[in-house]
């Protein structure tokens, strides 16, 4: 973020990091600790033994500053976290992600181990740990402990294994949007196929995004905040014309959705570059509504009948649904042009930038329920409750959304409100 740097910690700044990491933890980690607890963690951050530890090479510390103050800082050996705090006035902008990335860049190890405080639990299942026991407490210290697992441990998955985890967290028979990465699991056995029919087979309706954007023609117009190069001149039609009987799919939405177009049933949207796709006993309810104008109405339907989104492996700038929110929030959709079905240019409505929709983790945290496939985290959302949190939290702070890169004409365009029409 700007304003933000990441370093190793220089040693004339242990007290002040200290200092820190303590008001953190008594403003948000003693009140749920005994006297003894909170003692034994005051001793723990003695300036003469954590310095020891620093020059014996049993710790490590990068810190994350703001405007020459430390605002951040994690403490860690090869593959274990000692700490790990953001001073509150920082909290929820990325620093425990980043800094925990440091960790890995440095160690690179294949697992990390962490003993989370009862406050800390959420944010650590929100950076990809799971628990590994319930919670203990040792002298008054309550913790559970989690691991991470790097990518190169591979897990094995089951179709029992996700239709587990779809029964456990209410997800049965439900209609769900998904966004997922298929390698965040591990390895599958019976790979797309086996994900697409364990939600069948507990009675899901599934959707998932099948975009082709090579179906876009070149700018037709200008129009202004519409993220135009405005000195190009206007191009000719490409010819190329979209029907929903297609399977093409652009390569960057992943195994899943391609596979699902190559199932027998499956339904698609009407929309030569932003497409849709659903299987199951409500996917053509789900997808007709979709026209080259209204773009998001898949997700207007699915909050009518009260669905869920499903984040598999994949964060929030995969969520497609908060383009929806954009427009709900007041902006006007980006405007694009294509081929209709009978060759004739056409405007289509398009969404934005998704580069800074983390920030918006914020709004919507209450809202998450989790869970861990092989090496893959689950994050469940209800799709009214979180599209109205999103548009309610863009209203608010038009910036909530903006990547942070000063050129990107998507960002800047959107933040003022979209095409002027």
């Amino acid at each position: 973020m700007n304003g933000f740097t990441y370093t190793e910690l220089d040693i004339d700044k242990l007290y002040e990091t200290l200092t820190m990491i303590r008001d953190v933890f008594m403003e948000f980690e003693a009140p749920d600790y005994s006297e003894e607890g909170i003692e034994e963690f005051l001793c723990f951050l003695e300036p003469d033994e954590i310095m020891e530890k620093l020059e014996n090479k049993e710790l490590r510390i990068w810190v994350c500053e703001y405007d020459d103050k430390i605002s951040g800082a994690i403490a860690a050996s090869e593959d274990h976290i000692n700490l790990l705090f953001v001073a509150a006035e920082h909290h929820r902008k990325g620093i425990a992600r980043r800094l925990l990335e440091i960790m890995k860049e440095n160690y690179n190890p294949v697992k990390i181990t962490v003993n989370s405080s009862p406050y800390a639990l959420e944010a650590y299942r929100r950076l990809g740990f799971k628990e590994t026991d319930t919670e203990q407490e040792i002298k008054g210290i309550r913790y559970t402990p989690m691991v991470w697992y790097s990518k190169g441990i591979i897990m094995k998955v089951t179709k029992n294994d996700i239709r587990k985890a779809i029964a456990e967290t209410g997800l049965s028979g439900e209609l769900v949007c998904i966004h997922s990465s298929l390698s965040s699991f591990g390895e599958v056995e019976g790979g797309a196929d086996t994900v697409i029919d364990a939600f069948l087979e507990e009675g899901c309706t599934i959707l998932a995004p099948s975009f082709s954007y090579f179906y876009s023609l070149p700018r037709v117009e200008i129009i202004e905040q519409n993220d135009n190069d405005y000195d190009d001149e206007p191009f000719e039609s490409n010819g190329k014309i979209y029907n929903t009987g297609i399977n093409e799919i652009a390569p960057d939405m992943g195994a899943i959705p391609r596979t699902m177009l190559l199932r027998a049933g499956r339904s698609r949207g009407y929309h030569p570059t932003n497409s849709f796709v659903a299987i199951g006993p409500e996917a053509e309810k789900l997808v007709s509504c979709q026209t080259p104008e209204e773009v998001y109405a898949p997700f207007q339907k699915l909050m009518d009948l009260n669905g869920k989104i499903v984040m598999i492996g994949v964060g929030l700038t995969k969520m497609t649904a908060i383009h929806y929110a954009e427009k709900l929030s007041g902006r006007n959709l980006f405007i694009n042009w294509a081929l209709d079905k009978n060759g004739n240019t056409i405007r289509i409505r398009e969404g934005s930038c998704s580069d800074g929709f983390d920030k918006l983790d914020s709004a919507v945290e209450k809202l998450e329920k989790q869970t861990t496939v092989g090496n893959s985290l689950w994050r469940i959302f209800p799709i009214k409750e979180t599209v109205e949190a999103c548009a309610e939290a863009i209203k608010k702070d038009p910036s909530i959304t903006y990547c942070g890169k000063p050129n990107c004409g998507r960002c800047n365009d959107m933040q003022k409100g979209g095409p002027v029409l």
